[in-house]
């Protein structure tokens, strides 16, 4: 149940704080989206929706199953007072949401992958890399966060 495990997490931690989070949520039809999720004590609601899944093995655009692309929408999110880009896992070696994304002048990018999944070690690595250089590239400060 999402609302008690949600009500677990703020037992153990302030009150007063915001947690931003990856995850996946199912459309009914089979399809998921790939999102970042803004919890607090009292809410909860969807910032981000992935706009560039990995083509054939999460994104399946001839079929209602898989993940859903959104290749054209939110290329910044609006969190706390700031304009922000965001980055899931693949977008984060794609020069397309890097530059999508600046065009609209985010104050700083972020950057989530889930990674528990993957025996080679490296693609965190180079992940976190693009972002750190495509951020010093346009000048922008950099946070990376991965599920090992």
């Amino acid at each position: 149940n999402f609302n008690q495990n949600s009500m677990m997490i703020w037992d153990r931690l302030d009150k007063d704080k915001t947690i931003l989070a990856g995850a996946y949520i199912y459309n009914g039809v089979g399809g998921y989206d790939n999102v970042l999720v803004e919890l607090n004590n009292t809410t909860s609601k969807i910032i981000y929706k992935q706009r560039v899944p990995v083509p054939i093995s999460m994104w399946k655009p001839w079929s209602e199953q898989g993940a859903k692309a959104y290749p054209f929408q939110n290329p910044i999110v609006k969190y706390k007072q700031s304009r922000v880009g965001v980055f899931i896992c693949y977008e984060q070696l794609l020069t397309y949401t890097y530059l999508h994304t600046m065009f609209y002048e985010p104050e700083y990018i972020i950057g989530i992958s889930n990674l528990w999944w993957v025996e080679d070690k490296s693609i965190g690595e180079i992940q976190s890399r693009s972002l750190e250089l495509w951020g010093k590239l346009f000048k922008k400060s950099t946070i990376y966060s991965k599920n090992i």
